[in-house]
């Protein structure tokens, strides 16, 4: 089995409310590794932040680049004559 698999198979975790949700687990080990920097493992927050500076970038490009092709899609059906709700 390969990591990406692995990280990417659902875990169950325990919201703040005490209700149990499902998390990727790659997402669930990102929320162990901020809790365990923020009670106080410099290490675990400087890794945290590094992650977040790295790839927070990257999901905000391609976010932005979705929502651009939507707008584009969407003004091609408003050029041929298609009624677009917005």
């Amino acid at each position: 089995m390969d990591a990406a698999r692995i990280l990417n198979q659902p875990v169950k975790a325990r919201a703040p409310d005490g209700k149990t949700v499902r998390l990727d687990g790659i997402e669930a080990g990102f929320l162990s590794l901020c809790k365990k920097g923020l009670n106080g493992h410099k290490t675990s927050l400087l890794d945290a932040i590094r992650i977040m500076l790295e790839v927070g970038p990257a999901l905000e490009s391609k976010e932005v680049s979705k929502e651009a092709s939507k707008q584009e899609f969407l003004d091609t059906l408003e050029r041929l004559g298609v009624k677009v709700r917005r």
